[in-house]
């Protein structure tokens, strides 16, 4: 049985994130900033970021999905040329699971550009408060050296109207509004996969190469890490945002804290609890 100490108080305000998701956030950051806003009661103003954090680590479990899925389908060949072999079902969750994962991952972007408007004041209201929009990203990347690197080195990552899956804003207007997720059931396993995603949001899907389509990996890897990098760019600015208003400057916590996942419980009997158990889908991530 896999446990843990029971904790007497949360020590961040990322609620309803499983930490083991991404271990790739400092978690010594999340909870020295989360410090920080406590004491400065500006929890309200922090909830878009959370929300940005959450909806990218539900990013990450679809993502994690469609690896799984295109792995399992390709260690089905068994290098047999006289069988054609298919999973209608694996396909279409695959499908399910790269529309997840960019839907999710733009969401992450819209909550950043809400919290990043409000946060440093740039003056945007409604639907002007988007990544898609150049506007935005200009005034945005004048506000800070490191965020201006980013946008800059990331402009067709976020770029509308983008003929490339590679674009964040694209894949998600095509997929979600206009069609699906364009890839075509490979067989046997092509250099990229079973389930390849074409480069192209229109290029045909026959004969996939590692010219013409991503791998499922390399696909999901490619936006993760961005939301990522952003995530943590903004994590840092924000702490020095914050740090900045409070003299003395609390000290940091620690390194090593136990990273605990703050998810909402209800008991349905009395339990005098001194130990947590750890289910089977946290111990299998």
């Amino acid at each position: 049985m896999s446990s843990s100490p029971l904790p007497n108080e949360f020590p961040h305000i990322f609620f309803e994130i499983a930490m083991e998701v991404v271990p790739e956030i400092n978690y010594e950051d999340l909870v020295y900033l989360s410090q920080l806003v406590k004491i400065r009661h500006r929890e309200s103003v922090y909830s878009p970021l959370v929300d940005a954090v959450r909806k990218y680590h539900w990013a990450k479990l679809s993502g994690s999905d469609a690896i799984m899925i295109d792995t399992v389908l390709i260690a089905e060949y068994d290098g047999a040329d006289d069988t054609m072999f298919g999973d209608a079902v694996g396909k279409v969750r695959h499908n399910k699971a790269l529309l997840e994962l960019i839907s999710h991952c733009k969401a992450a972007l819209d909550s950043l550009a809400v919290f990043l408007n409000d946060i440093l004041g740039l003056g945007f209201k409604g639907g002007q408060r988007d990544l898609r929009r150049d506007s935005f990203k200009q005034k945005l990347a004048s506000t800070d050296a490191t965020l201006n690197a980013f946008l800059h080195a990331e402009n067709q990552w976020l770029q509308l109207n983008s003929p490339a899956s590679s674009s964040i804003i694209a894949a998600r207007d095509e997929w979600l509004h206009r069609g699906f997720p364009d890839v075509a059931f490979a067989w046997p396993p092509s250099e990229v996969g079973v389930l390849p995603i074409p480069k192209s949001l229109a290029a045909s899907a026959v004969g996939p190469t590692k010219l013409t389509h991503y791998s499922t990996a390399e696909f999901v890897n490619y936006h993760l890490s961005r939301v990522g990098k952003l995530l943590g760019i903004v994590i840092q600015l924000c702490i020095a945002i914050e740090a900045a208003q409070l003299l003395p400057t609390p000290p940091r916590p620690p390194s090593g804290l136990i990273r605990v996942s703050a998810v909402k419980t209800c008991l349905t009997k009395t339990i005098t609890a001194t130990k947590l158990k750890v289910g089977p889908f946290t111990r299998k991530g």
